[in-house]
């Protein structure tokens, strides 16, 4: 398969860049977290931490792909095809800062609907069958080392994965809006609070639902060149970001 230089590396480098900076946000929202919420539950502060570590992480994993392919693959067109280990890391962190957001707020949606399994155990299941795909997705491009073979080989794995994400997405962020919105006492001011969070949850699921949605259609549409990969960079940023801005 033949990659174009500029949308395999050009993707990879501006990818990369924006989710550094979205990564900034990120730190400066645990930062602001810990210092403004220091007696918060010991399971709220450990799974901000472990969110803000993966986060790290992911960032350190985009950087060094960058660096192997932008500086030591220089010139060597032939590397395009080749899948750098930090690169295929990338996906298994992603998919478990989304498992953790995944959890947090179908774990909201088990609260407010007073312990409705029968629509939350669906969602924690597809939420688990997401991080799946993403584990096996990246044990596959470590061993294959190779877009083309992979691609040939188990490129649906990667589809699922990205597809399941997107759905429990719009089903957390339905379920939650719907739950809230019977959730009205009549009295304005209580409304007005519950209608601004109702908006908040629906802008949030959008954002992370699109930029995974975005990047799937890229990966079908567009399988020579990395510009999927660029917008996935983001996902776990999105993910992280909307966890800590709760």
């Amino acid at each position: 398969m033949a990659f174009q230089v500029e949308k395999a590396l050009g993707a990879v480098l501006l990818g990369g860049l924006i989710s550094l900076g979205l990564a900034g946000i990120v730190s400066m929202q645990a930062f602001l977290y810990f210092r403004l919420f220091s007696n918060d539950y010991r399971r709220v502060k450990a799974a901000v931490s472990v969110v803000w570590a993966f986060d790290m992480i992911h960032s350190g994993l985009i950087c060094a792909g960058a660096w192997q392919y932008i500086i030591q693959s220089w010139g060597n067109d032939a590397t395009l095809d080749t899948i750098p280990i930090p690169i295929a890391l990338t996906i298994i962190v992603t998919a478990v800062v989304t498992f953790i957001v995944h959890s947090f707020f179908t774990h909201r949606v088990l609260v407010l609907s007073k312990h409705n399994w029968v629509i939350c155990g669906p969602m924690w299941v597809l939420a688990f069958f997401r991080l799946v795909c993403a584990s096996t997705t990246t044990a596959l491009m470590i061993n294959l080392q190779s877009f083309d073979l992979f691609m040939s080989r188990w490129r649906w794995i990667f589809t699922l994965g990205l597809a399941t994400s997107a759905a429990v997405d719009i089903l957390i962020a339905a379920s939650l809006c719907a739950y809230l919105r019977s959730s009205r006492t009549g009295f304005s001011s209580m409304d007005h609070i519950i209608d601004t969070i109702m908006l908040y949850t629906i802008n949030n699921g959008t954002l992370t639902s699109l930029a995974t949605v975005i990047s799937l259609i890229c990966w079908l549409a567009m399988p020579r060149n990395l510009i999927f990969m660029g917008f996935h960079f983001a996902i776990s940023k999105l993910y992280a970001n909307s966890f800590l801005a709760t």
